[in-house]
């Protein structure tokens, strides 16, 4: 229910009084059909980006444009993929900033964090993270000239370069 109405801050203050109260979640007025509704937006996220995946030896990467968030769809992509990495972004216009989530599976060798402050730091941005999980974001005005200076318009290249720098991927 959270995730579904994480923006409705009067939904969310009711809810916490309903948690607070001891009530189960399954007995919060309209809480079966949140969830359900939102189950479905992910479902449908998802079969969404299946198709757009694009899969290297190490790194799984999509672009989407769901309303459902990054950080929600990245571990699908983790799983469906089978890879090591998952990365999924995409355009938030209201920002004009490109949004990054980055998961690591359990063959991830690497401190994904550490290697996103390190792109961080050569391609601008902000973003944190642990081990495995690392939500990033890049203004999209700096992030059109990396792409130039890198010789490529396709984001999905950027995203693998920065990528394989760290860890390998081919």
């Amino acid at each position: 229910m959270i995730a579904a109405k994480q923006n409705d801050d009067e939904f969310l203050v009711e809810l916490v009084k309903s948690l607070s109260a001891m009530k189960y979640p399954h007995n919060i007025e309209g809480g079966f059909s949140i969830a359900e509704r939102y189950s479905q937006e992910v479902s449908d996220a998802v079969r969404e980006i299946e198709e757009s995946i694009t899969r290297t030896d190490h790194i799984a990467y999509a672009q989407s444009s769901s309303t459902v968030s990054t950080s929600t769809i990245v571990n699908f992509v983790l799983g469906i993929s089978e890879r090591p990495v998952a990365m999924v972004y995409k355009l938030k216009d209201e920002i004009d900033s490109y949004i990054f989530s980055i998961r690591g599976g359990d063959s991830c060798k690497v401190h994904l964090g550490r290697v996103v402050n390190q792109i961080s730091s050569e391609l601008g941005g902000s973003g944190g993270g642990h081990e495995k999980a690392i939500q990033k974001m890049i203004a999209s005005f700096s992030f059109i000239p990396v792409t130039t200076r890198y010789s490529t318009s396709n984001y999905y290249s950027l995203c693998r370069w920065s990528f394989s720098c760290y860890i390998g991927a081919t």
